[in-house]
């Protein structure tokens, strides 16, 4: 999502308590695991789409005992036999499967507004017009660059005096440069909605790529100088201009880099917090017009603007008087390319790809289809919705799913008495919080309008820049008004789940609701081991170390008392020691501290999930594929977890992802279970049974 100052926590890209052990006899012997036979991996578009179930005795590789490695346990033939398609960097059993399940609908959905079969459908039309146009390969290629040629002007109007009207102009359009302005809740406030300043404008994923001097980031490097270079030779510059223009960008995005705040500083709130007013923002960094900048924008001057990032923000005067006013037009040209290659002809495209390739291991691009797919379901995401949700589960499946939830909330109100390093005062707050979460499934409770966003059959570029625009506009109109609550922040048919700790909210989308996370018809055991584990992890992201900082309300408040912060803490830092010990490739760490709030989510999820399991009568009775609940729960839960990538995505992923790889999403917090241990009988000393176990709820 493109406009908030903190990272709604997703289950993509828990707490734990000190559950009690107890002893228990082993779990009966199950029927022995044929181990499946290694095979040739398939071309990828003989890859099955099938919906997976929710525990899968065939997938599961009995030469690891489940002792020594669950995830190599619980997935290794799926592993071995699974390729991951050409279209993609990464392949799982759960997201990736359901995704393109869902794909294909929603395909289906557009085709048939294509055909004219749009009556009874909002905004059918403008969604027609929208994937027709980019379906339209033949005349995106006839057009070449000529699409782009206005915004490329409009950068290369760039004065020393109208700096400010024409960044607003860009931004207007979604071309990120130097910059961004969004609307966020007020931290302090989290009723009224205020203005937003962001870092941004670099090309790199984030920026520690521009000084990391290590092989593999160097490779990415000059894949990015490279695709510059391109791209200028592309725009009509002979080769050695091309290439000494992108040399002189890349160093400019370097110093634009250097002041930015880093991604472990980015999760904190309270470095990211820093509310002000105009005439405080002008002070901050003199001698951009930022009135000026605002009028453009059609913000008003009065309202408060929060700065996430201040030293960035205040060493941004400087890079935009002191750069050469050519290199500042060269750059922002580049972020024109960059923004929009993948819209424009073929060699612009291809381009674009070549340098995806080198950051992700990709080895094709999807096939058009997915991509115009992709495009209306993130420009119109809530009217391509109300065709997908009736197809799918309609409005009927929510009743069961919201039992779930509250069966996960309350397991963590039945824990909260027991944590001996909570205080009462805390503890109070925390009964708080949990009984004012707000949760929302399946859809929005009102769909989000369309009107005024203007389409036109046969033309691709501009209607992305339309839809960008008027997306834009839309989150600005928010700036000084309340804080929607009903607003959701991703598409239902997503394939994810998200927890917004400003409006102290859980969202689980229709797209998740599916084979494997959930089925009506799977074992209780199984649904709570998969989507249980989702509810849970993202209710812990309202106690992980950045949810626990906003209170019931949502504002940024210390509700803790000092010897309760420091319980927490302690018990945040034998996690963060826990995964900084992993290396999932090559010499590559994990970082614990970047991945800190996702790991306590799972490690909470669940923990959580497993405590409703053991508290539901038919659950706790009934297992899957010849296992105990207590089994099935912790298969359902890996194996919605399988997942191949290539190595490029997996160093990607490390270095900038905060969620660890799904191995250590399984490993790690399984370890740490007595629960897992006494189900599957594991001994101390075994690798899944970690001597000094991470507990924190």
């Amino acid at each position: 999502m493109r406009i908030r100052t903190l990272a709604t926590a997703s289950v993509l890209l828990g707490v734990v308590a000190a559950a009690c052990s107890r002893e228990v006899a082993p779990p009966p012997a199950s029927p022995p695991i044929a181990a499946a036979p290694v095979a040739t991996p398939a071309p990828a578009a003989t890859v099955s789409f099938a919906q997976a179930p929710g525990v899968d005795r065939s997938v599961i590789d009995e030469r690891t005992p489940a002792c020594s490695d669950f995830y190599q346990h619980a997935c290794g033939a799926w592993l071995r036999n699974t390729p991951i398609p050409d279209d993609k960097a990464a392949w799982t059993r759960s997201f990736s499967v359901i995704d393109e399940q869902n794909k294909l609908l929603l395909k289906a959905i557009l085709e048939d507004l294509s055909a004219a079969k749009t009556e009874g459908v909002a905004f059918g039309g403008e969604m027609a017009s929208l994937y027709g146009a980019c379906m339209d390969e033949s005349a995106i290629d006839k057009r070449g660059l000529e699409p782009a040629r206005a915004l490329l002007a409009r950068a290369n109007t760039l004065t020393r005096a109208n700096v400010a009207e024409t960044l607003a102009a860009l931004h207007g359009q979604g071309i990120p440069a130097f910059f961004a302005l969004g609307p966020t809740p007020d931290a302090k406030d989290s009723a009224q909605m205020i203005g937003n300043l962001e870092q941004g404008g670099i090309g790199l994923p984030e920026r520690d790529y521009y000084f990391d001097d290590d092989a593999k980031t160097k490779e990415v490097q000059a894949a990015y100088r490279a695709y510059l270079e391109t791209l200028f030779a592309l725009a009509g510059n002979k080769p050695a201009q091309a290439k000494k223009i992108a040399a002189e960008v890349y160093e400019l995005e370097k110093r634009l880099a250097a002041p930015m705040m880093n991604k472990i500083d980015r999760r904190d709130p309270q470095k990211t917090t820093n509310k002000m007013d105009l005439a405080k923002v002008s002070e901050l960094a003199p001698g951009f017009a930022w009135k000026t900048y605002l009028k453009a924008m059609k913000v008003s001057e009065s309202v408060a603007i929060n700065v996430s990032m201040v030293g960035y923000v205040k060493a941004l005067p400087e890079r935009l008087s002191s750069e050469p006013l050519p290199l500042v037009k060269h750059y922002l040209e580049a972020r024109i390319l960059t923004s929009m290659a993948s819209q424009l002809a073929k060699p612009f495209d291809d381009a674009a790809f070549a340098y995806r390739q080198a950051l992700t291991g990709q080895k094709t691009r999807e096939i058009r289809w997915k991509r115009c797919v992709g495009l209306v379901n993130d420009s119109m995401g809530e009217a391509l919705a109300r065709p997908f949700i009736a197809r799918t589960l309609g409005d009927g499946g929510k009743d069961a799913v919201q039992k779930l939830i509250v069966s996960i909330e309350a397991s963590m109100e039945a824990r909260l008495p027991a944590l001996a390093w909570m205080d009462n005062e805390t503890r109070a707050k925390a009964f708080d919080k949990v009984r004012a979460i707000v949760n929302k499934v399946v859809r929005p409770s009102k769909w989000r309008s369309y009107e005024g966003l203007a389409l036109k059959a046969g033309d691709h570029f501009g209607n992305v820049l339309a839809a960008e625009a008027f997306e834009n506009a839309r989150q600005l109109s928010k700036v000084g008004k309340p804080v929607d609550r009903e607003e959701w922040f991703m598409s239902p048919p997503d394939v994810n789940a998200y927890y917004d700790p400003q409006t102290n909210q859980m969202v689980f989308p229709a797209g998740i609701l599916q084979p494997p996370f959930y089925a009506p018809g799977n074992a209780k055991s199984a649904n709570l081991g998969a989507i249980g584990m989702v509810m849970g992890h993202e209710l812990t992201h309202g106690f992980d170390d950045e949810g626990r900082q906003f209170d019931a309300k949502g504002n940024l408040t210390n509700w803790w008392t000092p010897a309760c912060s420091k319980g927490f803490d302690e018990r945040a830092e034998c996690v963060v020691a826990q995964y900084n010990n992993y290396v999932p490739i090559d010499d590559l760490h994990i970082n614990g501290k970047l991945t800190l709030g996702e790991n306590l989510a799972d490690l909470g999820g669940i923990s959580l999930a497993y405590q409703a399991m053991m508290s539901d009568p038919e659950a706790s009775r009934t297992g899957s594929a010849g296992f105990t609940p207590q089994q099935t729960f912790f298969y359902a839960y890996a194996q919605s977890w399988c997942t191949n990538q290539r190595p490029e995505m997996e160093r990607l992923r490390v270095k900038t992802n905060p969620h660890s790889p799904a191995k250590f999403r399984v490993n790690g917090p399984l370890s740490n279970l007595p629960e897992f241990r006494e189900a599957f009988a594991c001994h101390a000393g075994e690798p899944m049974v970690r001597e000094a176990a991470c507990r924190v709820w």
